[in-house]
């Protein structure tokens, strides 16, 4: 019995399709994600207007699911016209929301002019090393739109001049000590 319960799981395996997979989202790189009314989910990117300055790509379905080695920063602006603002979830957790929106604002499809607008709603959201699987939900609505989001990995590799400076001190600290010494 337990051999036929086996073969049945692996016929099983291969005649059911799985769940289609959401591409992992890449880090630093732009997304253009779409939404509707209050209430609703984020979702994918396709068929809305792509952000530009710096360019977007457009976002699959959620979750937006990728990993990091180290701290990571999540950005998240609304597009267009201002008045929606977004809570935001990672493994289904709230990360919080994004700053209230106040009405006239305008910045289209241009992602740093969105981040620089103060009328548009938007946040920054710090992650930790590890496995994330993002979703997100509209807390205010102007109506249905898009915004962009973006990961960027801020895990600080020192440069060699930073090394040689960090060095330099050291050396400097040590040679004090030794005149100190010299003294007494």
């Amino acid at each position: 019995m337990k051999k036929f319960l086996q073969v049945v799981a692996a016929v099983m395996a291969v005649a059911v399709p799985s769940a289609a997979q959401a591409a992992p989202i890449l880090l630093n790189q732009w997304y253009t994600f779409s939404f509707g009314g209050l209430g609703s989910a984020l979702g994918d990117g396709s068929g809305v207007t792509l952000g530009v300055n710096p360019a977007a790509i457009a976002a699959p379905g959620t979750p937006w699911d990728f990993t990091t080695v180290g701290p990571a920063q999540l950005v998240v602006s609304d597009g267009f016209n201002s008045g929606d603002r977004f809570e935001l979830f990672d493994n289904l957790s709230s990360l919080g929301l994004t700053s209230t929106p106040t009405g006239g604002g305008n910045c289209g499809s241009d992602i740093t002019a969105c981040l620089a607008d103060i009328t548009i709603s938007k946040g920054t959201f710090i992650l930790g090393a590890g496995s994330h699987s993002l979703t997100g939900t509209i807390a205010a609505s102007f109506g249905a739109g898009a915004g962009f989001f973006q990961v960027a990995d801020i895990t600080a590799v020192p440069e060699p001049v930073t090394f040689s400076i960090f060095g330099a001190g050291l050396l400097g600290t040590a040679a004090m000590r030794r005149r100190k010494a010299k003294k007494a």
